[in-house]
């Protein structure tokens, strides 16, 4: 009698034990789906924020490209010029419509960024810098029809020690109110 008892609580502590695994397999799936490798996309991501100096930054619907970035101490044409007060910092923008729409490039999609401290484009000297000799100008205030691209300076009038500094990001943005940004690092 002892025996039987025996085995029917070995037959009993079985299914306990089974339940136990089954619950165990069942806890540790969600655990490896954790784990899981993160797709190159999330991985770059997370590696590179911002974009850099040649690399095209989406932001809403356009895409910003810094082409170069050189200093000056003039810029304009023959008949309109302007002289800073420090340094311009020239930064060369490409700037690609990708939405439905007509859009109007303006100095207020631009901003520098150097540590804490943010600078305003110099509307002025940008304005000079993408003129012609025939008196007009090409880049700022132009419209952008979808799928067009425009290519031009934006101006930031810095001290000698910004405009060479290490980290400067030029910020981004979409239209005069620019509710979405982004960053691009020049230097």
């Amino acid at each position: 009698l002892l025996l039987i008892i025996g085995m029917m609580a070995d037959d009993s502590t079985t299914p306990t034990t089974e339940n136990n695994e089954e619950t165990a397999s069942v806890e540790s799936e969600p655990t490896q789906e954790l784990s899981t490798p993160a797709t190159q996309e999330e991985v770059e991501t997370e590696v590179t924020p911002t974009a850099t100096l040649g690399m095209p930054k989406r932001v809403g619907d356009a895409t910003f490209t810094v082409n170069s970035v050189n200093t000056a101490k003039e810029v304009g044409s023959q008949y309109l010029n302007s002289q800073a007060q420090g340094t311009y910092l020239v930064v060369n923008v490409t700037y690609e419509n990708n939405g439905n729409e007509a859009t109007t490039v303006d100095t207020s999609f631009f901003k520098l960024k150097y540590g804490e401290k943010t600078y305003d484009s110099d509307s002025t000297a940008s304005l000079y810098a993408n003129s012609q000799d025939d008196g007009s100008t090409v880049f700022l205030l132009e419209q952008v029809n979808p799928d067009m691209s425009v290519t031009g300076d934006i101006i930031f009038d810095v001290t000698d020690e910004v405009a060479n500094a290490a980290g400067l990001q030029l910020q981004v943005q979409t239209g005069f109110f620019g509710t979405e940004t982004g960053l691009i690092t020049i230097q």
